[in-house]
């Protein structure tokens, strides 16, 4: 693991340059050193939260929030590996409250549909399906997979997996969109 060059205590999640140097920052160095460069303070103290999905199955997240130039992101995301993600952006002068409240509508709205069931046939062999015919997900790293997975109610499947899926679906026309993790997605169904 490598340490923040500024406080020495806590893990590395950017890289940046400062007075020409190459540092590596913790969020909550970098957010002070924006801060100061803004102008603008993070008031957020929420760090975790923890919510029941849509099969009653708690999930705990983790709240971080980062400055930037361009306004202010917080994510939630899953306290495991290839889990449930959600972010939102704001302006540097948007209610922080407001956008904490957005996040955790988001994750909400996130938990409360399953786009994928476990099922078996006669002979005991399970299968996994899309409901609803759509899912929505996300890109992520392989992990212990070998290349990127796609995160489905919180879980990673392969693209093989998910083509299992798809496969009763074989004819039919298939429309696939990439968002921001912070944009509003609207399946419009």
């Amino acid at each position: 693991m490598d340490v923040c060059n500024h406080c020495n205590k806590n893990a590395v999640n950017v890289i940046t340059k400062i007075d020409g140097e190459e540092a590596g920052l913790c969020w909550s160095c970098y957010n002070q050193i924006i801060s100061e460069e803004l102008g603008v303070e993070l008031t957020n103290e929420m760090k975790e939260v923890a919510l029941r999905d849509h099969a009653g199955v708690l999930r705990r997240f983790s709240i971080t929030q980062r400055l930037d130039p361009l306004g202010i992101f917080m994510e939630a995301v899953e306290m495991n590996e290839c889990g449930y993600a959600f972010a939102v952006h704001g302006e540097l002068d948007d209610d922080q409250q407001s956008l904490l409240q957005k996040l955790l509508d988001k994750v909400k709205a996130g938990l409360a549909e399953s786009y994928v069931e476990k099922d078996a046939f006669p002979n005991g062999q399970t299968y996994h399906s899309i409901t609803n015919d759509h899912f929505l997900g996300r890109i992520d790293h392989g992990g212990e997979h070998d290349g990127p997975v796609v995160v489905i109610d919180g879980k990673p499947y392969t693209w093989e997996e998910v083509g299992e899926m798809m496969k009763s679906y074989e004819g039919f026309q298939l429309q696939v969109k990439i968002f921001d993790m912070t944009d509003d997605v609207d399946l419009g169904i």
